[in-house]
């Protein structure tokens, strides 16, 4: 090597004075990024230190997100204005993906809760209970027929979750279950209501904008008779065993009954291989 020679630096030597890897710097000359200013007879790379601020301007917008194939334009253009309208873009891209990660965050808390309301549904199976609820929507898909069985629940009820999914945020972290309409009795009791299943319902989550949504079913504002149990929606189970509770303690239920699925198949185990559910019809009394 030369006596000018002696001033440059190996690929090793330039790697670790930048912290990185001789991968990465064979990674750039590959790509035509950060080349070396020699290459030996023996393949050896050599930079020379007049190369040192490229790789550092090189390195700084790569800590600041901007991808490689634009750091060779911006410093191919070897001009500030360019530099600093990457910069903006970037700053803007990342403007977007915080709007993102904190709707993502807002959609994990609302999960969160779920989960936990389903906790405490848990500890009252099949016990019927008042509680006070604020306006809910839910998007509505009817069944195909009247003969509901898990084959007919389940492809339906995707489709209710594909009209959320249409729209910005549309993501079904709030549950989704199966609206049941009161048809008359067949027994022929008289006053009794009878509850059939009439649709799937997928709620939507707070922030979507509903307005773009079709098929919405609102859920009014008021007390709810609820009852959690395990069982499927379809079997009629819990909804006369609700509106028996209701007759005995004469509550007037209003509307459609809404049988919510805190748990699916996927929660099916040892102990239960049937749905958690909750069902809730809106009450006067």
């Amino acid at each position: 090597m030369t006596q000018a020679e002696s001033h440059w630096y190996s690929i090793g030597e330039m790697a670790s004075l930048f912290g990185l890897t001789r991968q990465t710097l064979i990674y750039y000359n590959k790509i035509g990024l950060f080349c070396p200013a020699m290459v030996n007879d023996d393949g050896y790379r050599f930079y020379l230190p007049t190369q040192i601020p490229t790789l550092r301007l090189i390195c700084l917008l790569k800590d600041l997100g901007i991808e490689l194939k634009e750091i060779a334009e911006i410093i191919d253009s070897r001009n500030i204005s360019a530099l600093i309208d990457y910069l903006v873009a970037r700053k803007a891209e990342i403007g977007r993906r915080i709007g993102q990660l904190d709707t993502q965050r807002e959609l994990i808390d609302q999960r969160i809760r779920y989960y936990k309301s389903v906790e405490r549904w848990r500890d009252v199976t099949d016990t019927p209970i008042l509680k006070q609820y604020d306006e809910r929507l839910v998007v509505a898909e009817s069944f195909p027929h009247s003969d509901v069985t898990r084959e007919v629940l389940h492809p339906t009820l995707m489709r209710s979750m594909k009209k959320l999914r249409a729209v910005e945020d549309g993501v079904p972290v709030d549950g989704f279950g199966t609206m049941l309409t009161e048809v008359k009795s067949e027994r022929g009791d008289e006053g009794q209501l009878v509850y059939r299943p009439a649709a799937t319902f997928t709620v939507v989550p707070a922030g979507v904008d509903s307005s773009k949504l079709s098929d919405v079913v609102m859920l009014p504002k008021g007390l709810y008779a609820c009852m959690s149990y395990w069982g499927m929606p379809y079997q009629g189970y819990a909804a006369e065993r609700l509106m028996k509770w209701l007759n005995d303690h004469n509550f007037e239920p209003l509307g459609n009954a809404f049988d919510f699925c805190l748990l699916d198949t996927t929660s099916y185990n040892d102990i239960h291989q049937q749905d958690f559910c909750c069902i809730q019809v809106m009450v006067k009394f």
